[in-house]
């Protein structure tokens, strides 16, 4: 690791007091920065977008709870996740106790497009009280370009459109779900639209990040200067607070099979047959949609898994919804409705919702999936026919 150089204490000071000037001109900056951002303009917003809350339906203007300023986080969580987006994780967790924003008359509230059933799920999870709202059904962040499809408005993010961010290497920013942060005031009844933020114009909103800016060895990224301190690339280190191992506790057995349960999906998703055999214990019992009636063993089921993968043409659509995962002991049993689309190699194009049940068990330090059964309801009118065509 490439460590700080050793000073003399006399030497340290000459550097620190250096370092000294240049914060109280950076704080200087940033103060004349926030005064100029307090001098934007206003637009006002007159789109009727409707949320679901704990208290049911509520408008823009219920979002403030009676105070004049309001802060909306928009937090990634897609409607088909089962869990919302890490890295917001990490900021959400670094809000401090709301009073404070109460007495300067401001409200802070996350808004997500995830339903509000799944986001009271991940909320409890989390153990968070921020009021935190669903804007699923409304344009709302399709408005703030924090929700991103072209089918539905023009891209943009971060006041780039899709032309500029593929020019400047960032498709990652060109479609699904994005984060930033909006600001509104209100006068009366009227809502007013002041300021948005994306990127890493919330970065300063992350508290650990700027306690991290303080050491030696910074975020200990691998973007940071100077070189040789970093263990990873940009948060390839971070986690959802409940699923670190080692460092802020063991993370719980229910976390520890969900993980193994997406990482397989991810598998089967990149047609990975090693990488999805992997999570199978090596006696498992699959009954799968493909005959036999039963797969026993591991190896019966790889062979399985590899003919299916070649059947598609590039990847497949594997999406794992609504898993609820009970654990108890050594023994896990976990269900879901899982979403298979893509392209076969003949040109047809699937889509298909499957049932599924997967149980676990835990060997040492690691869960492996023992049992497996997927299935789709047949017609009970004496065709027998797979009832393919329901949704959810």
């Amino acid at each position: 690791m490439n460590r700080p150089g050793i000073a003399s204490r006399a030497e340290w000071l000459g550097s620190r007091k250096a370092l000294l000037a240049k914060e109280k001109e950076f704080t200087r900056h940033r103060d004349a920065l926030n005064a100029e951002r307090r001098r934007l303009p206003m637009v006002r917003i007159d789109a009727d977008y409707v949320f679901e809350g704990p208290q049911g339906s509520a408008r823009l203007l219920d979002l403030f709870e009676g105070r004049q300023q309001l802060i909306v986080y928009h937090f990634m969580f897609d409607p088909s996740w089962d869990a919302g987006c890490p890295s917001c994780s990490f900021l959400a967790d670094n809000i401090g106790h709301l009073a404070h924003l109460h007495a300067r008359k401001t409200t802070l509230a996350l808004v997500s497009r995830a339903p509000l059933k799944k986001i009271e799920v991940y909320k409890k999870r989390m153990g968070w009280t921020i009021p935190w709202y669903s804007s699923f059904g409304s344009d709302f962040n399709y408005d703030f370009h924090v929700t991103l499809d072209e089918t539905v408005a023009p891209v943009e993010y971060n006041y780039t459109d899709k032309a500029g961010l593929l020019a400047k290497g960032e498709s990652y920013f060109t479609d699904g779900e994005s984060h930033g942060l909006s600001v509104f005031l209100r006068d009366g009844d009227h809502v007013f639209h002041t300021y948005s933020a994306y990127a890493r114009g919330t970065d300063l909103l992350v508290g650990t990040y700027n306690y991290l800016d303080m050491t030696a060895l910074g975020r200990q990224e691998d973007w940071e200067e100077p070189r040789g301190r970093s263990d990873g690339a940009f948060m390839a280190w971070l986690r959802r607070h409940d699923e670190y191992e080692g460092i802020a506790g063991q993370p719980s057995h229910e976390v520890q099979v969900r993980g193994v349960i997406a990482d397989w999906a991810a598998a089967v998703r990149a047609k990975d047959v090693d990488g999805a055999i992997a999570h199978y214990a090596a006696d498992v019992v699959s009954f799968d949609l493909a005959p036999p009636l039963r797969y026993a063993g591991r190896e019966a089921l790889r062979k399985s898994l590899a003919e299916w993968f070649r059947t598609f043409e590039g990847p497949i659509g594997f999406d794992v919804h609504d898993l609820s995962a009970a654990v108890g002991g050594d023994v896990a049993f976990c269900r879901s409705l899982n979403r298979i689309s893509g392209t076969r190699t003949n040109g047809e194009k699937t889509d298909v919702w499957v049932r599924a049940t997967i149980g676990c068990h835990r060997v040492g330090d690691t869960w492996l999936i023992t049992h497996e059964h997927t299935s789709v309801p047949f017609h009970m009118d004496g065709s027998y026919r797979a009832a393919i065509e329901l949704r959810p």
